[in-house]
Formats: C-alpha cells, structure tokens, sequence
C-alpha cells in the first residue's frame, strides 16, 4: 500500500535530525520506515511526482525558509549557514534548489519577509 508506505515516509521526514543531516540518504530513510529503497522510491514517484531528493530538499528548503524569516536562533547567521544546517553541503546548491522551489534566492526571500513584518509592524 503506497499511501501507507508514504505517510511513514512523510512521519520520518517531518523529523529535521533525518532531513537536515547532509549524509541522509533513501537507503537510510527505507531502514528507519522498515522497508526497502525500492518500494520507498515507488511510492514517493507514484504519490509526489518527485524523487526522493526533490522530495528531501523540498523539506529542507520548507525549513530553510522558517530559519530564514521566523527563527531567531538563525537571525545572525549567513544564507550558506542556514543552508548547511538544513543539510546542504554548498551554499549554491542551497541556493539552486531555494530558488527551484520558491522562485527566488535565500537572499531576496529573506528581504522580503522582512520588509513584510516591517510593513505589518507599523500597521
């Protein structure tokens, strides 16, 4: 059962120890869930449409963007930092899959959020 399969995958990815750490892989998350990297593949193609790291670095860059804009334990740090505390090994390729998901670099996301609660804080 695909739907059974995903909603374990979902369950284990939710947790950011698995998705932020850089070496975490399918052989790993297929371990964790009791199944094997066959079947956790099939299933995240046949109910995403993704793979499993577009689906990975989707959770990632769901957390990138948090510590971006809402975390003040990352509010000092540098957009390389906080891709690499989401689990990506290079700045540019945080960049590159911040900018495939949103539409937009760390950088310009992270202005514009700022300008938004500046604008909501002085309504």
């Amino acid at each position: 059962d695909q739907r059974g399969l995903m909603d374990k995958i979902r369950k284990e990815l939710s947790r950011p120890e698995n998705f932020c750490d850089p070496s975490y892989s399918i052989t790993a998350l297929a371990s964790a869930i009791g199944s094997n990297t066959h079947y956790v593949s099939e299933a995240i193609n046949a109910t995403t449409g993704d793979n499993f790291r577009a689906l990975l670095n989707r959770y990632r860059i769901d957390e990138g963007r948090r510590r971006l804009t809402s975390d003040p334990a990352y509010q000092s740090l540098t957009i390389k930092s906080i891709g690499e505390s989401v689990g990506f090994k290079s700045a540019s390729n945080f960049v590159i899959a911040f900018k495939k998901i949103t539409g937009m670099t760390p950088s310009l996301y992270q202005k514009m959020a700022k300008e938004k609660s500046s604008k909501t804080a002085e309504s």
